[in-house]
């Protein structure tokens, strides 16, 4: 009995000043402390001591309140660099120029075709060749009277040439071959045989079959 008289005791004392201390906390608020920084803490109530104007007093210990040394900062993860735009750098493919140069002359009635190659050699055939994949450069003339119509149907190549002038045309030719030409303009009393051949060869057996013309 008298142990727990004496633990009861111990209890009632401890709660006392407990109380006290509560007491104490919440009556030193704004009270004058004597260092910026001198904490001190009562149950849940926690006090700092501050600047309040020019002297230094108890203050109820907010998050915001808490000094510095107290706030672990954790730091913004660093954002991952942002890419520099992507630049192509490929070249723009282009179909392959030539200086070759064929003069189509329309007859009275039949066509012939003048080469006028790199070396500046001059070559006649009456079959229109044509190098595949290069743009050559082709002059359409009339020595006749009347009109004729130069269409290659397979090549989508339809020009009409007129007597006393000339007609100046870049052309492509895509797939090699070989492709049927006819004027298809009433020419007069030859207008029915006259057609030709058209040829379109890689740019290597183009070269060598105009080299090997007369």
């Amino acid at each position: 009995m008298k142990r727990i008289a004496i633990s009861l005791l111990s209890f009632s004392l401890l709660i006392s000043a407990a109380l006290s201390s509560s007491a104490w906390a919440a009556n030193a608020v704004a009270q004058p402390c004597k260092k910026v920084g001198l904490t001190s803490r009562s149950g849940s109530l926690s006090l700092i001591c501050a600047k309040s104007g020019s002297k230094l007093a108890w203050k109820k210990v907010t998050k915001t309140a808490l000094p510095a040394s107290a706030t672990t900062t954790t730091p913004a993860p660093a954002s991952a660099p942002v890419p520099a735009p992507s630049v192509s750098t490929t070249p723009v493919q282009e179909v392959t120029k030539t200086s070759d140069q064929i003069q189509i002359v329309a007859l009275s009635w039949s066509f012939s075709f003048i080469y006028t190659m790199d070396d500046k050699s001059t070559k006649k055939s009456p079959i229109l060749y044509l190098p595949q994949g290069k743009v050559i450069h082709l002059t359409l003339t009339n020595t006749a009277d009347t009109s004729h119509g130069f269409w290659i149907p397979g090549l989508s190549l339809d020009k009409e040439a007129v007597p006393g002038e000339a007609a100046k045309f870049d052309f492509t030719a895509e797939k090699i071959g070989t492709f049927p030409g006819l004027c298809n303009i009433v020419c007069g009393r030859g207008h029915s045989g006259m057609s030709f051949t058209a040829q379109v060869l890689s740019p290597t057996e183009f070269t060598k079959t105009i080299n090997a013309l007369n």
